[in-house]
């Protein structure tokens, strides 16, 4: 075939079955259409929370489609959601999923010590599955440590030593707490006793919290200063108490410290008072059955004595009148 100069070749042969080939890929892209496969998105692998918090696991799945986000703790394979459903019967336990994003989050409320440890969000897919691991941090809560008073020193003195007694306050508000002491119910005053001598320290924290210590030294005791002596915060919320007992006697016997320690509220200060001092009277009541018992034994092994002694003066009398009888029976006989 000759081609007139000038005139293009016919090309119809070649551009149809392109033409064809293309519409036919056209047809198979609208009928299979690509697909995108969800993958995870980055987030924290590590949370950490205050016992008592509400915890937050994040989890975000991209292009996530018509796949389902499964939370669980491991090492249990049992799941605790299953996208927007609770699997579980922990009600603080639930998934919350972010309106228009990516996020399928596992919330735990009010969580706990025994909360702690490694879960897990998957994505269940064909052939292999999407996995993403949190581990779950709780710090327990510190034992709150309440106000406490404690009084210390030798409660049993020999007339004419120094008693000394200390009395620690502590978690106490040292801006307006202070201690005061007394003595049978009585306030105790170093300036009405040149014998008494009171010293305080305080300790301050940045909270404005610390710890008060006094101590209290009562020179040259005598017997008059026996007593229940209590140290006692400004509030009457703490108070503690110690029996001193001072004996004129150089050779008494040394006895075991007594005293007690009470923390209570303000509107029952009163209330611990008549028990404190009802207590006080018991425990003179037993110390004074203890002596009567003692003064009762010794009173027993003296009367017997004496009766044996008595006894004893009625043998002897026995066996001499008896000697005289015989012996003036015999002189009879002879003179007869």
């Amino acid at each position: 075939m000759s081609i007139a100069k000038g005139s293009l070749p016919d090309t119809s042969g070649i551009i149809v079955p392109i033409l064809a080939s293309f519409m036919f890929f056209i047809d198979v892209s609208r009928a299979r259409p690509l697909v995108t496969l969800p993958s995870m998105m980055d987030v924290s692998d590590s949370v950490t929370y205050d016992e008592g918090e509400m915890a937050v696991l994040f989890c975000s799945v991209d292009n996530l489609g018509d796949h389902t986000v499964v939370w669980r703790k491991l090492p249990q394979s049992a799941p605790l959601t299953i996208g927007s459903k609770s699997w579980t019967r922990d009600k603080r336990i639930h998934s919350e999923h972010v309106p228009n994003s990516s996020q399928w989050n596992l919330v735990v409320e009010n969580v706990t010590v025994s909360d702690a440890g490694q879960y897990e969000c998957h994505v269940s897919k064909r052939k292999s599955q999407l996995r993403h691991r949190v581990s779950l941090i709780v710090k327990a809560k510190p034992v709150p440590q309440l106000p406490r008073i404690e009084i210390g020193g030798e409660n049993l003195l020999r007339s004419g030593e120094t008693l000394q007694l200390t009395c620690n306050a502590t978690l106490v508000d040292v801006s307006s707490e202070r201690i005061t002491w007394l003595k049978d119910g009585k306030p105790l005053l170093a300036e009405k006793d040149e014998r008494f001598s009171i010293y305080t320290t305080m300790t301050v924290n940045s909270q404005g919290m610390g710890s008060i210590s006094s101590k209290l030294d009562i020179k040259d005791v005598r017997v008059g200063d026996s007593g229940v002596y209590l140290c006692r915060s400004t509030e009457r919320a703490q108070m503690a108490g110690v029996k001193v007992e001072v004996q004129g006697s150089p050779s008494m016997k040394r006895a075991d410290k007594t005293h007690w320690t009470h923390t209570i509220n303000h509107q029952d200060s009163d209330k611990l008072d008549k028990n404190y001092y009802t207590n006080k009277d018991k425990i003179n009541r037993e110390e004074t059955l203890r002596e009567r018992s003692t003064n009762q034994n010794q009173r027993n092994t003296a009367s017997f004595l004496q009766c044996n002694q008595l006894n004893f003066t009625l043998l002897f009398c026995l066996l001499l009148g008896t000697f005289l009888y015989r012996s003036e029976h015999r002189i009879f006989i002879n003179l007869d």
